[in-house]
């Protein structure tokens, strides 16, 4: 390689990196390991009507899958909706992740901020429609499953279901040192991920999940997509806005970075737990109701 070309391709990988770091963070709900473990543990408290509804649903999958995204099991499906978001023709959905309320004032009516039923909410209602219609092919069915599987699990996210102007957090600068580390990322990352890791981490997780589920059974089972929104929204709003390094201010990010320290994440572990004993027991009641 000539010097000249060589000096060449130094300048387009610094402008190729610098170009990445100006693009808008993709919003991405709990990690993979987080929506499969939502959805596995929703498995698990299907009715035996329910589960082989799913289970010959996922089978047709291997007629028709879409290339690099097949859905052989309901973990699969759990994380589907993430894995098309690369496809040009699955694009036009990438707002149905997530419901940008508001963490200010009152909150106001849905179409405000879901314009043309572009949110997740109502995502999870057109699902659940096309589910009960026994006249949608399979292939119909299946892809509204695998998107009421993963924004169940989205809008359980607190940052899913809130915005301050920052998109979801993802404008808000932090440093986490909860795992010893010294590490910078977005608030809307360390919920999606870093939060989920080390809650994951903690003595008895799942166990305290099962206890969790077993003793809010009904009362969490209970209302419909836009009220579990609302229920993240005030987590966001009354811990993770609440945390900042100075007073929330509407429609502005803090000039400080947010230390999500030791202290930070103990406090949050509960919180994790409850969205994600409250996401399975809804997933799975909502699958329950389709196919009692």
């Amino acid at each position: 390689m000539t010097r000249r070309l060589a000096a060449l391709v130094s300048l387009l990988l610094a402008a190729l990196t610098f170009a990445l770091t100006l693009a808008p963070t993709a919003a991405y709900a709990w990690s993979e390991e987080g929506h499969r473990f939502i959805a596995e543990l929703a498995y698990s408290q299907l009715t035996p009507h329910a589960r082989a509804e799913v289970e010959r649903l996922i089978a047709t999958d291997a007629a028709d899958p879409v290339e690099g995204c097949a859905i052989n099991s309901i973990g699969d499906a759990s994380v589907w909706s993430d894995c098309v978001r690369r496809i040009p023709s699955f694009r036009n959905q990438s707002s149905w992740h997530y419901d940008n309320i508001m963490v200010c004032g009152a909150v106001p009516p849905r179409e405000s901020w879901c314009a043309n039923g572009n949110c997740a909410t109502v995502a999870i209602e057109r699902a659940i429609r096309r589910l009960q219609d026994r006249r949608a092919s399979d292939r119909d069915r299946l892809r509204a499953l695998a998107r009421l599987v993963h924004m169940i699990g989205d809008i359980h996210q607190p940052l899913h279901a809130a915005d301050n102007a920052d998109r979801g957090g993802n404008d808000v600068r932090v440093r986490f040192t909860a795992s010893g580390a010294d590490r910078s990322l977005n608030l809307h990352a360390a919920w999606d991920d870093a939060l989920f890791a080390y809650a994951r981490a903690a003595p008895a997780w799942r166990t305290q999940i099962g206890e969790l589920m077993r003793a809010n059974r009904q009362r969490w089972s209970e209302g419909d997509p836009l009220a579990w929104a609302l229920q993240s929204n005030a987590i966001a709003r009354d811990f993770i806005y609440a945390r900042w390094p100075e007073p929330l201010v509407c429609g502005q990010a803090p000039q400080a970075s947010v230390l999500i320290d030791r202290a930070y994440a103990d406090a949050a572990i509960p919180v994790v737990q409850s969205q994600v004993a409250k996401a399975s027991l809804r997933l799975s009641s909502t699958l329950n109701r389709i196919w009692p």
